[in-house]
């Protein structure tokens, strides 16, 4: 499987996909499931609130921008042009951090690189209480290796609001590598992240791939702050049901990207799932370069899934392998920029999810 998918890479682009295995909460909402009723969605935030006045340019392209420069090996420094078009529209804060090396096989990984694991702040220049959270995803065949430690994690809010490894059972089940990742991104610069949002009121966290499991954690430990997660590409994450975050954001995936499509773990109870943010699907006619956002769906509607992986389907199987042999180069953030910007350009409402629980 490792094999096939790193053939799929090629040449190892700077905007090389992420991986390849994935609220506003006012206070009336709750951060925690009980049974499996969720907490009630809470509309007294104007979702303008979190637009940022750029060019033009819609929240959705902005973030499709700021998650392809997070794997730029120049950052916030790049001249692309894509960075070069929102670069103007905010204040920047920039922050690395690496995963330990362990043994000598994963030293060796880690320095088949192009890039270092980022997550950017971006403070709106013309509305500064408006912020963005950007997080990278795979950045290493480290990171790429990493996705086969698949088995779960169960954690839970600790009595000071973080998140930790339960110690008693309960909770929601994470994929452990992920969680690993958090982990490291949370002890090197998750203070220093923290003191950049200072003074920020709407804030939109984001994230492609790898990246957007972290971005959905991130939310659900900082539900006090009111942050909506609308990311792309993301990589399945949970076994079992997620925690509630109030159905505050959205994850946009593409038709012609596998990665959200396939469910490649299982617990023995759980098919790996996607985090409780309703799904928006990107769509396109056959040889049509003009793309289509649907509405977004119900929350806790857990899609896009292949047909041929609803009881999940392995990655040692031909199915999985073509499906990533065959698409992984759509899963890049660079293909995000081009179906976002087609997508929202001529959308003056992108609608707001239904919160209608199936």
């Amino acid at each position: 499987q490792l094999s096939a998918n790193l053939f799929a890479m090629g040449p190892m682009r700077k905007l090389c996909l992420g991986a390849l295995g994935a609220a506003l909460r006012d206070k009336t909402t709750s951060a925690h499931h009980s049974g499996n009723t969720l907490a009630p969605y809470n509309f007294s935030r104007d979702p303008g609130d979190y637009a940022c006045p750029c060019n033009g340019l819609a929240l959705e392209s902005q973030l499709a921008r700021m998650v392809a420069i997070s794997y730029d090996e120049k950052g916030i420094r790049s001249l692309e042009s894509y960075a070069t078009e929102i670069f103007s529209c905010y204040s920047w804060s920039e922050f690395h951090y690496n995963l330990p090396d362990g043994d000598l096989f994963h030293q060796i990984l880690s320095k088949v690189h192009w890039s270092t694991p980022t997550s950017f702040v971006g403070r709106c220049a013309m509305k500064p209480q408006t912020c963005t959270v950007a997080f990278s995803g795979a950045t290493n065949l480290n990171f790429v290796a990493g996705i086969m430690n698949s088995e779960p994690v169960t954690l839970k809010k600790a009595s000071n609001g973080s998140i930790q490894v339960s110690d008693d059972g309960t909770g929601h089940r994470f994929h452990q590598f992920y969680w690993k990742v958090y982990e490291v991104f949370r002890e090197a610069v998750g203070d220093k992240v923290m003191d950049a949002l200072k003074g920020c009121e709407h804030i939109t966290i984001t994230g492609h791939s790898i990246g957007a499991a972290l971005a959905a954690v991130f939310q659900w430990e900082h539900l006090d702050r009111g942050m909506q997660q609308i990311t792309m590409g993301q990589n399945v994450a949970w076994y079992g049901l997620p925690p509630d975050v109030g159905c505050h954001g959205r994850r946009l995936y593409s038709v012609d990207d596998p990665v959200p499509y396939l469910r490649q773990f299982w617990d023995g109870k759980d098919v790996i799932r996607h985090a409780l943010v309703p799904p928006q699907r990107l769509w396109h006619m056959k040889g049509s370069e003009k793309w289509t956002a649907d509405s977004p769906s119900v929350c806790n509607k857990d899609k896009p899934v292949d047909r041929e992986c609803v009881k999940g389907c392995s990655g040692t199987m031909p199915h999985y392998n073509y499906r990533i042999f065959t698409g992984i180069m759509d899963h890049q953030a660079s293909a995000y920029i081009t179906a976002v910007d087609s997508a929202f350009s001529s959308l003056e409402e992108h609608g707001a999810p239904s919160m209608d629980m199936e």
